[in-house]
């Protein structure tokens, strides 16, 4: 066995080489070889590997709606964080809970997932986002809603809690508005917006009720 062969893909042998000689191979070491039946991909009309795929989302809901949306109440797995979004026009709506790393300045996010939602429809969506009982950390009183919209041309910076516009940030690859939101006006209210006060349920969960315009959010 040629074990100086194997130095550029197994760098683990310079740990049981002693004196200039291996004296041991790791049992769970393994080698994976291709093999490219290359007569039919040529009979086939390919001539080149395929180029990679673009990026994509993963979406762990999905609704089609011809009227007005209502996703009802959805929980992650571990049941910290749910989530509603309802709309007031038919379309596509997508519901993800993920780990999306969305960071309000001067604000400590609580345990739970990011909801992130989407709508191809022209109408306006009101988002619940319940934070479970498990991982409530503070009083109903102190929490807000940190919220990220898309940074384009069709999307202005909103307006936050302090009265200034969310912050420029890029996350994950993606040009987004970030801020703390608001508490809506009573009457003729803009979006975003926090509507109300955060809510303590029965059950120790406490849930935030967010006005949202078209576009593409993160919730946490």
């Amino acid at each position: 066995l040629n074990t100086k062969s194997l130095a550029g893909d197994m760098p683990q042998l310079s740990s049981f080489t002693s004196g200039g000689h291996v004296v041991g191979i790791l049992y769970d070491a393994s080698f994976l070889v291709t093999t490219v039946n290359q007569k039919m991909l040529t009979a086939a009309g390919i001539t080149s590997p395929s180029p990679s795929s673009a990026q994509f989302d993963i979406t762990d809901f999905v609704f089609t709606c011809t009227s007005a949306c209502d996703s009802h109440k959805l929980k992650t797995d571990d049941g910290n964080t749910a989530g509603q979004v309802t709309t007031t026009s038919g379309g596509l709506l997508t519901i993800s809970f993920g780990t999306f790393p969305l960071d309000c300045p001067d604000y400590v996010e609580p345990p739970t997932a990011t909801m992130t939602f989407t709508f191809s429809g022209t109408g306006q969506k009101t988002a619940l986002y319940t934070i479970g009982s498990a991982v409530v950390d503070r009083p109903a009183s102190k929490y807000e809603a940190c919220y990220a919209s898309p940074r384009d041309a069709n999307h202005p910076a909103f307006t936050t809690l302090g009265g200034g516009l969310a912050d420029a940030q890029t996350i994950d690859g993606q040009d987004l508005w970030v801020g703390l939101l608001p508490p809506c006006a009573i009457k003729s209210p803009v979006a975003p917006c926090l509507v109300g006060s955060p809510k303590a349920n029965k059950d120790g969960s406490v849930t935030l009720t967010i006005l949202a315009p078209p576009g593409d959010p993160h919730i946490q």
